[in-house]
């Protein structure tokens, strides 16, 4: 199932645990979803973004490492250069890019 699919299954929600030890404060959360239609045919993959400004509470002491974008990704990372072309090879073997990022706002 892709993860479009589980998404609209799932009422365009989706709940998952964000780590307990990290720092209080105020933080930037990037979501994605990220399309491989356009490989081989258009000039790669398209994301589709949303950011959240979110405040952690808590007691945590972790400050997570945070990406910058753009330059979170390379081209030729197995998960953005997969091409659903491929055949079924490239299905079995695909690696997701599915990160977990928390960046930390300045």
């Amino acid at each position: 199932m892709w993860a479009n699919e589980f998404l609209i299954e799932q009422g365009f929600t989706e709940t998952f645990p964000l780590p307990s030890d990290i720092k209080p404060g105020l933080y930037i959360f990037r979501t994605e979803l990220l399309s491989l239609h356009g490989n081989g045919v258009l000039d790669g993959p398209q994301f589709y973004t949303h950011c959240f400004n979110i405040e952690i509470l808590g007691n945590g002491t972790i400050i997570p490492e945070g990406v910058t974008f753009p330059g979170g990704y390379k081209k030729d990372e197995a998960g953005v250069n997969m091409k659903l072309t491929a055949g079924q090879a490239a299905f079995n073997s695909y690696v997701s890019i599915s990160k977990h990022i928390i960046q930390r706002s300045n």
